[in-house]
């Protein structure tokens, strides 16, 4: 009976030995481990970009709406230049932008007739990429930019 707890033991050392001497798994388990990790920070950086760029396309139409409003003679042709104008940036921008997701308001300043104001908003929650990756946090859902500009005139 001693001889065989013997034995055992010793085949068990033998085990213990060889398996911590073996290393065919070690690169898929390391792989694992750092895959997660570098696809979680290429993922955040890829929906930064997309956050950062998109703000900078609505501020972008804004400023062009507030920008072309400065051509109209009444209201009503301030807001039409206003919107086509942000419209057109919009569209320019391809996919980055939703423009079924982007609302432009272009109007007088409340209790300024001199002023005109141009707001465009938009929701990236409806862009797929930020459905894809819930576990990436980005900023804000909702961009808003808003320019207000003097008519001019004599």
């Amino acid at each position: 009976m001693v001889r065989f707890q013997q034995a055992a033991t010793g085949a068990r050392r033998a085990f213990v030995r060889r398996a911590a001497a073996a290393e065919e798994g070690t690169a898929s388990v390391e792989f694992a481990l750092v895959a997660v990790l570098f696809l979680t920070f290429l993922f955040g950086v890829v929906a930064y970009g997309i956050q950062f760029a998109s703000r900078l396309a609505i501020a972008q139409a804004a400023s062009e709406g507030a920008r072309a409003s400065i051509a109209g003679l009444t209201d009503a042709e301030r807001i039409g230049y206003a919107t086509a104008a942000a419209q057109a940036v919009l569209d320019s921008y391809g996919g980055l932008v939703d423009p079924a997701a982007t609302t432009v308001v272009a109007a007088p300043v409340a209790g300024d007739a001199s002023r005109f104001r141009v707001t465009v908003t938009h929701d990236l929650g409806a862009f797929a990429l930020a459905q894809l990756v819930p576990f990436v946090p980005v900023p804000m859902d909702v961009t808003t930019a808003s320019v207000t500009v003097n008519n001019g005139g004599l």
